[in-house]
C-alpha cells in the first residue's frame, strides 16, 4: 500500500564504511524492483561534504539504476537542513539507452550523452560525458 520508500545509506553505508560488493548489488536489484512496481524511491547516500570520489560513487550508482521513478541526494544525517551542490550533477548524460549490465568486475550503463560506470569492489566510478 506505499507509494514508495526511502533508503538512508544507499550505496556507501554509514559513516566512512562502503557496502560489500554484495550487499551494493542488493541493493540496485531492489531499487531497481521497486520502480518497476511503479513505486517511488528517495536514495539518500551518506558521506562528508568534501569527500568528492565517495559522493560520485553514490551519484553514478544511482544513474546506475534511476528508470524515472528515484531521487537522489548526498548528504550528511547532521546537515539533512542543508543542500549541498556538485558540479556532476549538471551533466547532461541524456536519455539512458538501456539497462545496466556487467562487464568484468564493474557495472556500466550508456546514455545517449555518456557512460557511467561503477566498480563496487574497488568503490571507483566514473562519469565519462561523449
Amino acid at each position: 500500500y506505499l507509494d514508495g520508500a526511502m533508503l538512508e545509506a544507499f550505496a556507501v553505508g554509514w559513516n566512512e564504511d562502503y557496502l560489500s560488493p554484495e550487499e551494493w548489488e542488493e541493493q540496485m536489484v531492489m531499487v531497481e524492483k521497486t520502480q518497476s512496481l511503479g513505486k517511488s524511491v528517495i536514495l539518500v547516500a551518506q558521506g562528508e561534504q568534501d569527500d568528492l570520489q565517495r559522493e560520485q560513487f553514490a551519484l553514478a550508482s544511482y544513474l546506475l539504476v534511476n528508470n524515472g521513478l528515484a531521487s537522489f541526494r548526498y548528504a550528511h544525517y547532521r546537515d539533512y537542513n542543508k543542500t549541498w551542490l556538485y558540479d556532476n550533477y549538471w551533466l547532461d548524460l541524456g536519455k539512458p539507452l538501456a539497462p545496466r549490465y556487467q562487464q568484468g568486475k564493474v557495472w556500466k550503463r550508456d546514455f545517449a550523452n555518456g557512460v557511467v560506470t561503477v566498480d563496487p569492489a574497488g568503490h571507483t566510478s566514473s562519469i565519462e560525458m561523449k
